[in-house]
Order: C-alpha cells, then sequence, then structure tokens
C-alpha cells in the first residue's frame, strides 16, 4: 500500500529542503567563477588564494562571532554567505589591484604596501563603514529577520575589512618578497595606462539624460508594489502538489482550514463568551468576512440535547403503551428494534473518541479549554492574513474582557506588518549614515552629494526597471536592497577617493585603474547572485534578479554618471573638484607609460 503524506509542515520541510539545495549549488558556482574572474583580472594564477585566504578568515570570525551573539540563522540569513562573499572579496581586489599597479610601476614592496593601504585602503575604510552600517542599520528595526540579518552581514563586512588590511598585505610581502609567487604582468586592460589628460566624451549630455531618466523613474516609484501573496514564493515540488490534488478530491469533507487560529479559556463559562463574541462577530461581518466559524470541544457535541431527549421520551412512552401490544409479526420486531435504540441518555465530553479528546488536553493530561477560530480566506494571501488578524487576534466578549487568539498565520501577519512598517525607517537610517560617514571622509558635503548622487540615481533607476517590468517586492528580494545600496556607495567612494588622489584631467585613468577593479568587484559579487538568479525557490530567485539589476546600475552610474558630473565640474574654473592632499608616505614613481 502506498502512503503519501503533505500538509503545511510538510511543504515547508521540503521548502526548507530545497534553499538549503540551492544555497550549496550557488556557492559552488560562484566560487568556481570567482576564481575564473580573478585569474583572468590579475593575470596571476594565485590571485584568487590571495584575495580569499583572508576573506574566509573574515567570515570564519563572523560566523562564530554569530554563534555565540545569535546561535542560528533563519530563513532570511541561511544565504547571507552568498552576500557576504560578495561584499568582502571586493575589499581584496582594490587592495591587490593598487599593490600591483606599483609594483608594476617600479615601486618597492614596502612603498606599494604604503601606498595600498594609505591611499586605497582609506577607500575601502570607507566603503567597509558605509555598507557595514547599512546592514547595521537594520538592527534597529523590530523585525528579527531583518536585525539578524542586518547584524550578521555587518559584522561579516567589518570582519573581512580587518582580515584583508591585516593579513593580506602579510600574504602579499610574504609572497612577493619572500617567495616570489607574484608575477609582476599588469592588469588585464591597464596596458599602457597613462594619464591623458582627455576629456570624458559627451558628459552634458550624459548627464542630462541621466538626470530625466531618473526622474521619470522617481515619479513613479510609488506604483512599485510589494507581493503579498506568498504562494508565488513557495517552490513548485511535485509530490506536494500530487498530494494537494489528492486532498483537494475530498476537500467537501474536509471544507475547514487546517491553520486555525487559538483562543485560550480559564473555563466553561467564560469559553462560551469568547464562542459567542466570535461569532456575533461572524453575523456582523457581511461585506469583507474573513471567520467562517468558532469550534470548541463541545462542539463536538449535539446541540439542545435536552430538547432532544424530551422528545425520545415521549417516543418511548408510545412504544411501550397500551397501543403496542396490540402489534405483532415483522412489525413488533422492529419495534423491539425502536425501544433498543431509544435507551440513550445526554452526551458529555467524557464519551468522545480519546482522537477528539486529545487535542484538547495539555501535557499533563488535563483538559484546557480552548476554542479553535478558523478563517473564511486563504491565509497563504498576505492581506488576507492580515485581515483575519484584525477580526481574530483581539476578541472582547460582552462582560468586557478581552482575549487574545495565537496561531501561525497570527504571527505572520505581526512579522508582515512590522517589515513593512520597518523597512523605508531602515531605507532613510541607511542613507543618512551612510551620508554622514562620506561627509567625515571627505570633509566635505559638497564630495558627499557628488559620491551620493550616483548611488541614488542606481537606486532609483532599479526601481524603474522594476516598475517597467511589473516586477513586485517581497518578503525575500528586500534583503538585496542595503547590499546594493553598500556596492552602490562602495563605487562611488573608490572612484572619487582615486580621482582626488590624481587631480582634474585624470578621469580616464581613474576609470581604466580603479574603474577596472570596481568593474571586477561587480563581477565577482554578481556570479554569486547570479547563482540565486537560476535557484528554483522563487523567492531566491527573486533576490537574484533583483540584486543584478541594481549591481548594475549602480556600477552604470558609478562609471558614467559620475564622470559626467566631475568632468562638467571641470569645465569651470570656479567648480573644480579639489584634489586630495598629497602624502609623503604615499607618494608614488610615475605609472608605467606616464
Amino acid at each position: 500500500m502506498l502512503v503519501e503524506y503533505g500538509g503545511t509542515y510538510k511543504n515547508k520541510i521540503d521548502e526548507y529542503d530545497v534553499i538549503v539545495d540551492d544555497v550549496k549549488s550557488t556557492l559552488i558556482y560562484g566560487v568556481i567563477g570567482v576564481v575564473f574572474i580573478l585569474t583572468v583580472y590579475f593575470r596571476q594564477p594565485l590571485a584568487a588564494f590571495f584575495v580569499a585566504i583572508p576573506l574566509f578568515m573574515g567570515l570564519i570570525w563572523s560566523f562564530a562571532l554569530t554563534y555565540f551573539v545569535i546561535g542560528n540563522l533563519n530563513t532570511m540569513t541561511a544565504f547571507l554567505f552568498v552576500i557576504l562573499f560578495g561584499l568582502g572579496i571586493d575589499f581584496g581586489i582594490h587592495l591587490f589591484a593598487r599593490y600591483l599597479e606599483d609594483r608594476i610601476a617600479h615601486q618597492d614592496v614596502r612603498t606599494a604596501l604604503d601606498s595600498m593601504m594609505i591611499q586605497t585602503g582609506q577607500a575601502v575604510l570607507t566603503a567597509a563603514l558605509t555598507t557595514s552600517m547599512a546592514f547595521f542599520s537594520l538592527t534597529l528595526t523590530d523585525f528579527k529577520g531583518f536585525s539578524e540579518f542586518g547584524f550578521i552581514v555587518g559584522t561579516g563586512i567589518i570582519m573581512s575589512l580587518v582580515a584583508m588590511t591585516t593579513v593580506l598585505p602579510a600574504f602579499l610581502r610574504l609572497s612577493d618578497e619572500k617567495l616570489g609567487l607574484i608575477r609582476m604582468k599588469e592588469v588585464w586592460g591597464h596596458k599602457g595606462i597613462s594619464r591623458s589628460g582627455k576629456p570624458f566624451p559627451a558628459a552634458k549630455p550624459v548627464l542630462i539624460g541621466a538626470v530625466a531618466l531618473t526622474a521619470f523613474f522617481a515619479f513613479n516609484l510609488n506604483k512599485i508594489e510589494f507581493e503579498y501573496d506568498f504562494t508565488n514564493l513557495r517552490s513548485n515540488l511535485p509530490a506536494s502538489v500530487a498530494v494537494k490534488k489528492k486532498i483537494d478530491l475530498i476537500s467537501p469533507f474536509n471544507a475547514l482550514s487546517a491553520s486555525p487560529t487559538i483562543v485560550l479559556a480559564p473555563d466553561k463559562p467564560t469559553l462560551d463568551r469568547i464562542v459567542s463574541a466570535v461569532e456575533t462577530k461572524i453575523e456582523a461581518d457581511t461585506e469583507t468576512p474573513t471567520i467562517h466559524t468558532v469550534r470548541t470541544l463541545y462542539s463536538f457535541l449535539p446541540d439542545m440535547q435536552e430538547d432532544k431527549l424530551d422528545i425520545i421520551d415521549e417516543i418511548g412512552d408510545l412504544a411501550n403503551g397500551e397501543g403496542a401490544k396490540l402489534i405483532t409479526g415483522e412489525q413488533k420486531e422492529r419495534l423491539d428494534e425502536l425501544r433498543e435504540l431509544l435507551d440513550v441518555s445526554e452526551l458529555t465530553v467524557d464519551d468522545l473518541p480519546p482522537m477528539i479528546l486529545r487535542k484538547f488536553k495539555a501535557k499533563d493530561g488535563s483538559r484546557v479549554h480552548f476554542a479553535f477560530v478558523y478563517p473564511d480566506v486563504q491565509l497563504r494571501d498576505g492581506k488576507n492574513a492580515m485581515a483575519f488578524a484584525d477580526d481574530a487576534q483581539e476578541i472582547v466578549t460582552d462582560a468586557g474582557e478581552t482575549f487574545y487568539s495565537s496561531s501561525a498565520s497570527i504571527v505572520f501577519s505581526d512579522m508582515l506588518r512590522l517589515m513593512l512598517r520597518d523597512s523605508p525607517f531602515a531605507i532613510g537610517v541607511t542613507v543618512t549614515i551612510v551620508f554622514l560617514i562620506v561627509v567625515v571622509d571627505f570633509r566635505s558635503i559638497r564630495s558627499a552629494l557628488l559620491v551620493m548622487f550616483p548611488l541614488l540615481c542606481g537606486a532609483v533607476w532599479m526601481c524603474g526597471v522594476m516598475y517597467v517590468f511589473s516586477m513586485k517586492l517581497n518578503f525575500y528580494n528586500m534583503v538585496a536592497l542595503p547590499t546594493i545600496i553598500g556596492m552602490g556607495i562602495d563605487n562611488g567612494v573608490h572612484f572619487y577617493h582615486r580621482y582626488r588622489e590624481e587631480g582634474p584631467g585624470s578621469l580616464r585613468l581613474v576609470l581604466r585603474s580603479t574603474g577596472g577593479a570596481m568593474f571586477v568587484s561587480m563581477l565577482t559579487t554578481m556570479v554569486g547572485f547570479f547563482g540565486l538568479k537560476m535557484a528554483t525557490h522563487p523567492g531566491l530567485n527573486s533576490i537574484g534578479v533583483l540584486a543584478l539589476i541594481g549591481l548594475f546600475a549602480s556600477f552604470f552610474t558609478a562609471v558614467v554618471v559620475l564622470p559626467s558630473i566631475l568632468q562638467v565640474l571641470e569645465r569651470n574654473p570656479a567648480t573644480v573638484p579639489e584634489a586630495a592632499p598629497a602624502s609623503a608616505d604615499a607618494e608614488r614613481a610615475p605609472a608605467a607609460g606616464d
């Protein structure tokens, strides 16, 4: 005999297995992709080794701290290794690229390391602080999924920064000076790099187009919708679908929802008042009903037992009366059967089957009084779940008593409300903190605004693409937003730091040097998220799609819009951006080709 089982809990287990399998495959393909990209870009067989070892050390430190502070991962943090891997490796890419650039320019190891740490290290420090603060701001929210996610990723970024600024320099010095493992080959795309002084092409038209496009997308931001139907975010598991179809065949006999909410009462009279209050709600709410019925242990007993027993007694009197003695033959046999059926007494809860009684007993075996409130709507839809919670979560009896119900759907509703409430707050705090850190770094509000503008453009463009293609925000892909903000500000910080170091007229040089490292950083991060894009779980898939759009938009605005702004400012002596003060420790000889 074939026995199949399904339902909510089985589906959750299957869903978890799908997420774990997707994350594992994403990591495998991501690591392979990152190793390939770093090897090609740096033209160093051991490039991935130099960058990955400090990164993995930082991640191990981070997860160790997570174990002691939080203890375990949840649905929103299960795939954070992909995010941390993509964000943490960026620091190593920028530092290693700068080190190679200086070594190829015939700087000794000590000088190249000093330049790497003092010049690029400052940009890396600011990028790490802004990105980590973008995630740490999530800890201010009440929604546990956001707060834990923000703590783990923010901590991971700080740990990755510490490893990259302590372990990586030691690795580079040992590998280059002692072991000779670093090849003096120019980074891919850097051959013949020099300060040409040529202006960035079509700067003003690009800037006008970017502002117009940003304004158009910003006007339509309020049209982006949230995905409330969580059915669209669940994996289409063949086994679960097959069981669901079979359950639907018996739906007329299983009309009640399998996910009622429960109200606990201290005694039977109070329970009766709770039931009466719920039934009053059902009768009053005729336009948008969300409650189907309310059931208790006593719902399994027949209604109006006393009246029915009186009628049975009257029938018994007739069956045993003088007239019954005249009945003979087959009719008498049937009358005798009827007399046996009339020998009944009032049913009590003690007469109910153990299978029913078991649901209404505490762990110690004592009987408890509670009511099941069954929904009349599909609770997989978030809007329905919140409407049902509005009707069923708080129950006030005629005696003025207030009772609160609890169930998975009620918790889901509260979680959804917290997420929707906290998201705008978290984003606002994130942008504010990031802006303040950039102001402190550059010691200039003007420079901070220049760095922030591409970030805001990229974020708005990403939302614009969502609007154009009717994409929705959901419970899963919202975690990609801090990542995109972090990456967006990182690009601007790295580009503008190098531009201030080189001075006006260096846009093409910065694009080919720092811009190249930015491109590789974007690729390595996108590799991880592309794995999520290929995931079979719709929620993880949506993270990958949104992250890929956001990462490309933030990179494009950093290497096209920001240079266009700087080029326009350079043309006017009154607005030309100032160069960073020279550092004696960081002075370098001219690069090859100068």
